[in-house]
């Protein structure tokens, strides 16, 4: 069985900004990542490696996006 932990950061933007590997810019607004990360099977120690990762746009009025 993989032990896997899931945290939330939230981020706010006054300016537009850009990531590597995107080639929009993204508007200014409030940002929620969510990150994975799992121990595989078989480790002796906990040494979580990144899994997943989400990015959650909140507009001003409205319900989160993900990007």
């Amino acid at each position: 069985m993989n032990a896997i932990r899931t945290t939330h950061k939230t981020y706010e933007f006054s300016h537009p900004f850009s990531l590597i590997g995107y080639a929009q810019s993204f508007l200014p607004g409030r940002y929620s990542i969510e990150i994975e990360e799992e121990v595989p099977s078989g480790a002796g120690v906990l040494d979580f490696s990144r899994v997943k990762s989400r990015l959650y746009f909140t507009p001003q009025f409205g319900a989160p996006v993900e990007i």
